[in-house]
């Protein structure tokens, strides 16, 4: 079925068979797949779509390997289904084998040169037509293909940015149309197994761990197939994905997205390396002093790291008590942290334990892990926004969203000379969430007033003045902050998440407490807090009901969360159903929304020509690496677009908190020049601008703070 055309007359007279198909007829009995071997045949190819009126096509890119910066091997098009065509962009040639090794194995050598010479400019020039002007692309996994061509854009002077253009992503249909989905099987060849003559199409290229070396023909199929697969499955999928109201998910949230995903993972986050470094050492020598200390305790050295060790000294030869987590398979005890914080009170090795998991997972994750994954002294995340249950983004290689509201491990994240970190964080988001869905009148009017919301639920629980609470609570009152942070507990892990009174009793437990006294209070709290704020409640129950009924519940923003354990028999999955198709009710809107207020300041920003290059997400927030004379313009930014409601039926103030820093955890130091010639010293923290330490304004007039002083950054 592949035929590699070499005569023009005999190309456009094929085409013009393939393009007889409609999308709705089946594809032909025998594709037809071609390359596209010099830049007339590729104008005459363009010209032939323009006159059949084509309008979408599928697209993919082949790249030597998975990495940031590989090469670009080449890009297919496919028009109709059963047809495509591949445009290389590199060739290989080989080179002969070379040895490597100590066991003498040989591997094949070769080299990469341009396919059309010194016509790949032309090339380009029209794929760049192809991709932003005449035509609608879809894809499967299309922001890798995104940043990949970005980076090309770079590298040969032409735009490639197809993301004006991008309408429909295969990948993404999926997971809206079925979010359970396994993550091995949200892979195109999967999806390709329906179609008789595309299945298995990846065969005879697996293995292959540079696709440089596969040959110009089975890369050319292989591109081919995996074009014509992705229009086949965006012509079955479209209408699924309207009918079943995923419209705005699809439309309105996920394809807008991509363009910033695409520059976050571009941009990456700078690491300070000489704080890494330090760390390290740090860390290194405060877990042998642990090791000392527990080995004191258990009265014998042994392997901290293994589960099966570790619970036979802590439940035989110390007999804290007994173990109720264990590992399927091998019945051993699991030893993570939140087994392990229900013995806190049981035995001072405990606390010892779990102070060394910290900073083991600290130095194994954070320091030694994303030391390997630096480029260029950045950390490039893959960050998307989508195949999460709960409707949250996520992030990997590595994952950079666990870290970022601790101390040491933020730390880490820095920036370079001249620029700082802008980050905005929504206020209680989940909480907002709840409030809309639940309409609580007591919730609305308490956001409506501007009040504290965990102020609030402390004085109606405990029969506070409101007024005195704040006032103690921003005074410093460490009793009062303390109960303040058990409230926040109770609220957002008890009230909304239905977290377990046992974990939540280890998160406020206070210092000499015991944890049965901590679950009283957390049970107290809780008590109190849903019976003032009835709302909730029924929320609550009219969510269960929809979930028994339907297996399966909506969001505002239309998202699906399909829980088929709600029909089971087993009581504990059902009830886990429940708590999280209420849960999704929040906390996948929350995620929604604070991506779409990121997208809205990075395009203000753009605007505003501000030099403000998106770098990082974490489900409530979000943070620009920023030249330091943008950064209070940026932040202005953020208090404008948060004015706009993220859906009509939003009839609460959405408050966000900006942080400016140098990295988030120092003070930035800096020269504020005002209006008169004298330029003042002054630094911003904590989202204020203080000036001569002597006053603060949030607002310096003169925000074209000096460049020279830059260079004096202390």
């Amino acid at each position: 079925y592949f035929v590699r055309i070499k005569n023009n007359t005999h190309f456009i007279n094929g085409l013009q068979s393939a393009l007889t198909y409609t999308s709705i007829d089946p594809p032909p009995k025998n594709p037809k797949y071609n390359i596209i071997n010099n830049p007339n045949l590729l104008n005459q190819f363009l010209e032939m779509l323009r006159d059949q009126k084509i309008t979408r096509l599928g697209m993919d890119i082949e790249t030597r390997n998975l990495d940031l910066h590989t090469d670009w091997l080449g890009i297919g098009f496919s028009y109709r289904e059963g047809t495509g065509i591949y445009i290389p962009i590199l060739k290989s040639k080989f080179l002969g084998r070379r040895v490597i090794g100590s066991k003498s194995k040989k591997v094949l050598k070769t080299e990469l040169s341009p396919f059309f010479g010194g016509s790949t400019g032309k090339v380009l020039e029209v794929v760049s037509t192809l991709l932003i002007t005449d035509f609608k692309i879809t894809t499967f996994n299309g922001t890798f293909d995104l940043i990949r061509l970005l980076l090309q854009s770079k590298k040969y002077g032409v735009n490639l940015d197809f993301s004006p253009k991008w309408v429909f992503d295969v990948q993404y249909a999926e997971y809206l149309l079925n979010e359970n989905k396994p993550k091995g099987y949200r892979n195109l060849e999967t999806s390709l197994k329906r179609y008789s003559d595309l299945a298995d199409y990846k065969d005879e290229t697996k293995g292959v761990n540079d696709w440089g070396m596969i040959p110009l023909e089975k890369l050319a199929i292989r591109c081919c197939k995996d074009c014509d697969g992705t229009l086949r499955e965006t012509n079955r999928l479209a209408p699924l994905i309207t009918e079943g109201g995923f419209n705005f998910m699809m439309y309105k949230y996920m394809m807008p997205m991509h363009r910033l995903v695409a520059e976050m993972r571009i941009n990456g986050i700078y690491i300070d390396q000489e704080y890494m470094n330090n760390l390290d050492k740090e860390l290194t020598q405060k877990i042998r002093e642990l090791d000392i200390q527990i080995f004191q305790y258990a009265g014998s050295k042994f392997n901290i790291d293994s589960d099966a060790q570790l619970g036979e000294v802590l439940f035989k030869h110390l007999q804290i008590g007994t173990a109720v987590d264990f590992t399927p398979k091998t019945g051993i005890a699991r030893m993570n942290a939140s087994h392990l914080e229900l013995f806190i009170d049981k035995h001072p090795i405990i606390k010892l334990i779990l102070e060394r998991k910290k900073h083991t997972k600290t130095l194994s994750t954070y320091v030694n892990g994303w030391r390997e994954k630096l480029i260029d002294g950045r950390i490039h995340s893959e960050i998307r926004i989508a195949f999460t249950k709960t409707g949250r983004p996520s992030s990997s290689n590595p994952n950079v969203q666990n870290p970022t509201r601790g101390g040491i491990v933020r730390s880490l994240m820095s920036t370079p000379l001249g620029y700082g970190l802008m980050s905005a964080d929504v206020s209680q988001s989940e909480i907002r969430w709840l409030t809309v869905v639940s309409q609580d009148v007591g919730l609305i009017r308490a956001y409506i007033d501007g009040k504290d919301i965990h102020c609030y639920g402390l004085a109606v629980c405990e029969g506070m003045d409101y007024d005195e609470t704040v006032r103690l609570y921003k005074t410093g009152d460490q009793e009062i902050y303390d109960a303040r942070t058990a409230m926040k507990h109770s609220v957002s892990f008890g009230v909304i998440f239905g977290m377990a009174k046992k974990h939540l009793a280890a998160r406020i437990v206070k210092k000499g407490e015991s944890m049965r006294s901590a679950e009283k209070r957390a049970e107290h709290s809780k008590s109190i807090w849903t019976k003032t704020f009835s709302g909730v409640e029924d929320a609550r129950k009219s969510a269960h009901a929809e979930i028994l009924r339907e297996g399966q519940i909506r969001n505002m923003y239309g998202q699906m969360r399909r829980l088929p354990n709600a029909f089971s028999d087993n009581e504990a999955e059902v009830a886990e159903a429940l708590r999280m198709g209420f849960n999704f009710l929040m906390q996948g809107p929350s995620s929604i929304m604070t991506f779409m207020y990121f997208l809205r300041v990075w395009r203000m920003a753009q605007a505003a020509g501000l030099d403000a290059r998106p770098n990082l997400n974490v489900h409530d927030s979000f943070a620009f690496e920023t030249k330091f004379e943008h950064m209070l313009d940026l932040g202005d930014l953020v208090y404008t677009a948060v004015q706009e409601p993220p859906l009509p039926d939003f009839t609460i103030p959405v408050v966000m908190d900006v942080d400016y820093d140098r990295p988030w955890t120092k003070p930035v130091q800096f020269h504020i020049p005002h209006d008169s010639d004298n330029a003042l010293c002054g630094y911003v923290y904590d989202g204020t601008a203080y000036i001569n330490e002597t006053g603060m304004d949030a607002r310096v007039p003169n925000r074209n703070w000096c460049p020279d002083c830059m260079e004096k950054l202390i």
